[in-house]
């Protein structure tokens, strides 16, 4: 009767591809098992455990982590790459990037720190987190002071 849910997750949502559409604007963190196209733009953290490819009319305005990402529109915000992240021509990165792997083609700019060659321990933490439910705040590494103020 009271026994715990365990959460699984099937190979179908896992190998799921999303898509967001050029013109549609998403407000809020969005999280994913599978891959993930984004042509429009997001107000929020991204979280995925395989790929995911912001077009070149992307705009996203929040952290990215991921497996892998393919970025031709613009970030601000922070990336943390599990294993490979390229960046196309036409990519701009307001933001610190960390990444076990890096393909940067000739144009794209990063204005920020850049580490690569180490997984970042960022991923791991943030995709789990997100994963698992933790709030916005935790993600963007500040506590709410909501929340702080019903741990003391």
């Amino acid at each position: 009767m009271f026994q715990s849910k365990k959460q699984t997750v099937s190979s179908s949502e896992v190998e799921a591809n999303n898509i967001i559409g050029k013109g549609t604007k998403i407000i809020g963190d969005l999280i994913t098992q599978g891959n993930i196209r984004i042509d429009g733009e997001i107000n929020g953290n991204i979280t995925s455990k395989s790929k995911v490819a912001l077009g070149s009319g992307s705009n996203l305005k929040g952290n990215l982590a991921s497996s892998n990402a393919e970025i031709e529109g613009e970030v601000t915000g922070n990336i943390f790459i599990a294993e490979l992240l390229i960046l196309k021509a036409n990519a701009v990165i307001n933001g610190d990037v960390s990444a076990l792997r890096m393909i940067t083609e000739p144009g794209a700019k990063i204005n920020g720190q850049c580490k690569v060659g180490e997984a970042p321990k960022a991923t791991t933490s943030l995709s789990n987190s997100a994963l698992n439910g933790t709030p916005k705040s935790v993600l963007n590494g500040k506590p709410k002071e909501r929340e702080l103020a019903t741990s003391r």
